[in-house]
């Protein structure tokens, strides 16, 4: 299977697993589902970068095409500054 492929396998079950929490969500009548959805999207992208790149922030904002202040204060909004120790 090519990196085409899998990208497209990974993006269907991405949609998926997001619908199904939108549609858990709006079923439970809750309030800010935009928000919260693109907060725990947010935080999985982080974490796992931070984890690929052994809690290396430089590495990881290059990794995710921002800049490494930018990273920094998207993980102080998550209060992930300490995320490498935390990751298991």
């Amino acid at each position: 299977m090519n990196t085409d492929e899998n990208l497209l396998i990974i993006s269907q079950q991405l949609e998926k697993t997001a619908y199904e929490a939108a549609k858990a969500l709006i079923d439970a009548d809750h309030r800010s589902i935009w928000h919260h959805l693109r907060s725990c999207a947010e935080r999985g992208i982080l974490r796992a970068a931070l984890e690929h790149n052994g809690g290396n922030q430089s590495a990881s904002a290059e990794m995710l095409h921002v800049n490494r202040a930018t990273l920094r204060t998207r993980l102080g909004h998550f209060s992930m500054l300490s995320a490498p120790r935390l990751i298991p």
